[in-house]
């Protein structure tokens, strides 16, 4: 498999309707796959996500240092 999942692949899955799935991505990703999931009868609640991707700019432990080129 090469490229973003679309719907034909994931009905071509026949995923049974009792699984749990489990999808893990960029927001919008996730959006597109549940959307799809649900349009081939998943219900919502057996699908989880969990987001990655860049920092949205809130709180961190890191602090900038100083750079030095030399």
């Amino acid at each position: 498999m090469a490229g973003r999942p679309d719907q034909d692949l994931l009905a071509s899955l026949q995923i049974d309707p009792a699984t749990e799935v489990y999808i893990c991505g960029p927001t919008r990703f996730m959006a597109d796959i549940q959307d799809m999931l649900e349009g081939l009868g998943l219900p919502a609640s057996q699908i989880h996500t969990e987001t990655f991707g860049p920092s949205t700019g809130g709180n961190s432990a890191a602090t900038a240092s100083p750079v030095c080129l030399v």
